[in-house]
């Protein structure tokens, strides 16, 4: 007799959690018109509200059509040609203590220390613009328009259409995603 008692009651207590939740959602859709209402993105209704971009120049937000997302190569500040290499390169000074010590030079290795990794300089760069704010406006860099990139959502739709572009490689996609937040002054791994 007992067990039961107390399973119904520890039940009861979930359950009192469960609609306590639930309430609390209903809420939130009944104040913001969303399923869910979250940081960057409200799900099954209304319409996202995310932080805009923002200038790199002036620091100021930048509001419909009045500004650009722009993908360059670092150099060129132009269009990208090549992206940015996935290869592990070792530091002149870790090939050279390999080579007296007798160790490979070349990948694969079967372990790497601290330090040995030259980290590679990533080729293509993403900034954003006020049009007026823009400091090379005679280069041809790739653009996205800040008011068709205005959520998360609308974000992915990019990265999933430019991992497409032979000048896009894997990093340059973990670049272009950390943006995001970097731009609205937000902590990635603050959502992991």
């Amino acid at each position: 007799m007992r067990g039961p008692i107390g399973i119904r009651g520890k039940t009861d207590q979930t359950m009192t959690t469960k609609n306590a939740k639930k309430d609390g959602a209903r809420a939130r859709q009944a104040e913001h018109g969303g399923k869910y209402e979250g940081h960057l993105r409200t799900v099954g209704g209304g319409t996202s509200r995310t932080k805009p971009w923002t200038c790199e120049v002036c620091k100021q937000p930048i509001e419909g059509k009045k500004g650009y997302v722009v993908i360059m190569d670092r150099v060129t500040r132009n269009h990208p040609t090549d992206p940015t290499p996935t290869d592990m390169q070792l530091t002149d000074e870790a090939i050279a203590e390999r080579r007296r010590n007798g160790e490979p030079t070349e990948p694969p290795f079967e372990s790497v220390r601290m330090g040995e990794i030259k980290l590679p300089l990533d080729r293509n760069l993403f900034e954003a613009y006020h049009r007026d704010c823009d400091p090379d406006p005679d280069t041809n860099p790739y653009w996205i328009s800040a008011d068709e990139a205005d959520s998360l959502e609308a974000w992915c739709a990019w990265m999933e259409h430019l991992c497409e572009k032979n000048w896009m490689g894997v990093p340059d996609l973990r670049n272009m995603i950390a943006f995001w937040f970097e731009n609205r002054g937000d902590d990635l791994h603050a959502y992991a």
